[in-house]
């Protein structure tokens, strides 16, 4: 039956292990220092066998605890497996790192789930519906691994209707599927829709999009979607700006076919993002000038 839930997105977490060699080093040489001075005024009393002595066995027995205390919080790890429900990036604060979250319903029945923060990596290893095992450090909230069970099944027919206006299918477009999946943070599928305009003046338009694995593609609307118009001139590319809002227009792009030019238009929780598009176009620019 299907079920309301509520995600919860605790703050904290790092997404990655925060104890690095480097404090973790720290912490034993202090350590093993205070330790090491101990063992010596203990053998061969002097001046510092008193009270210095006590804080400095004090101090070895705090560093030392504290290394083999955090350790032992990221070593005590649970295996979660279920569905990933939900998935979230929020932006980073004054250009901080965008932090990335996961939500993964592992009994099917409970009403709240709490999501998980991981790195890049591994949010972009997996999509909504994927099925997923991790492995979960729960108190320090630190995900160590998430491995892809099973993949969603591609729902989406390309070309499908459209086979006339791409006769080599994925061969042949300037966006191919590894220019979305970047941009996207997941795996993709291909899908084709027709460009709604009066008059024929678009004649030679082609436009197709990507959207997460296992994503129904209705129309050219998603709330995660890369997509393309690829315009045989310049004047197709100027209506087609002034037809669909948020397209960033590169004219005249060379891509194989002759001069024409790339619309691209980059949609996120809803929301068109230009910043992405302009990347997606600088990766097919790279593209193309490494042929």
């Amino acid at each position: 039956m299907p079920r309301t839930v509520r995600i919860h997105y605790r703050r904290g977490g790092s997404g990655r292990a925060p104890w690095r060699a480097g404090p973790l080093a720290a912490y034993l040489g202090a350590g093993g220092a205070a330790l090491a001075l101990l063992v010596v005024n203990l053998t061969e009393p002097g001046a510092l066998q008193s009270t210095g002595t006590v804080l400095l066995a004090l101090v070895a027995l705090l560093g030392l605890g504290a290394a083999a205390g955090v350790a032992a919080l990221y070593a005590a790890q649970r295996t979660v497996v279920g569905q990933v429900v939900h998935r979230r990036i929020w932006n980073g604060d004054d250009g901080g790192p965008d932090r990335y979250w996961i939500a993964v319903d592992h009994d099917g029945r409970s009403t709240k789930i709490s999501g998980y923060r991981v790195d890049r990596g591994q949010f972009r290893s997996v999509m909504e519906g994927a099925q997923v095992r991790l492995k979960v450090a729960p108190v320090v909230r630190y995900v160590a691994k998430v491995r892809p069970l099973r993949l969603p099944e591609p729902v989406n027919a390309f070309p499908g209707g459209h086979a006339a206006q791409f006769p080599h299918g994925l061969a042949d477009l300037a966006v191919s599927p590894e220019h979305a999946a970047a941009v996207l943070d997941c795996p993709v599928e291909p899908f084709a829709f027709a460009v709604e305009h009066t008059g024929g003046r678009m004649a030679g338009v082609r436009a197709y999009g990507y959207v997460p694995l296992g994503t129904t593609a209705s129309g050219d609307r998603h709330p995660h979607a890369v997509l393309v118009y690829e315009a045989p001139d310049a004047v197709a590319a100027d209506r087609l700006g002034h037809l669909v809002k948020y397209l960033v227009v590169e004219p005249w792009l060379v891509n194989g076919r002759g001069d024409g030019a790339l619309c691209v238009r980059v949609d996120y929780h809803s929301l068109p993002t230009d910043h992405l598009a302009r990347e997606v176009i600088k990766q097919v620019r790279r593209g193309a000038s490494r042929r």
